[in-house]
């Protein structure tokens, strides 16, 4: 499965008729990144051995491989988001949310991330209240288009910031 780019309908995010624009890419977070795929394929088997060794317990051991599968999967499975007229939306494993672009205050860009926050001026709580969009590396002619079509959108924008 590759990251892709589609536009649904007719109508692009520089048209004048936006209302039918959509924006779709898949976001495959180990695509490309080895040595992160060995590191838990070796981290999953030696952490059960671990629990297993200090609890004699098989069942502590699956309970924690399967603990630290669960946390770990909006790192490693692939997640798809879509931006059309009403709001963004984001699907990972089943569970979809949408985000209206009215909850959407300021546009936070960095090298493989835009994060939409719901805050007019920077704040602590960016992190765990924001929206984030990730892409792949490879994938920034999508981010400008994402910023773009974000940008377009969002009421009440106040602006961009560039993080490095």
């Amino acid at each position: 499965m590759t990251p892709t780019r589609s536009y649904h309908e007719a109508a692009m995010p520089g048209d004048k008729d936006q209302s039918t624009a959509t924006l779709a890419w898949t976001n495959l977070p180990l695509k490309g990144r080895r040595g992160t795929v060995i590191f838990l394929a070796v981290l999953l088997p030696v952490l059960a051995a671990l629990v297993y060794h200090e609890s004699h317990n098989a069942f502590a051991a699956l309970l924690a491989v399967a603990f630290v599968a669960v946390v770990i999967t909006p790192a490693v499975l692939p997640t798809t988001y879509t931006l059309d007229a009403e709001g963004v939306t984001v699907r990972h494993i089943g569970k979809t949310v949408s985000h209206p672009w009215s909850a959407c205050k300021r546009l936070i860009v960095d090298v493989d991330v835009i994060v939409l926050s719901p805050f007019p001026k920077a704040s602590f709580l960016d992190s765990f209240r924001g929206v984030y969009l990730r892409f792949n590396r490879g994938q920034e002619t999508i981010r400008e288009e994402a910023m773009q079509f974000a940008l377009a959108r969002m009421p009440r924008c106040h602006g961009t910031a560039r993080e490095t």
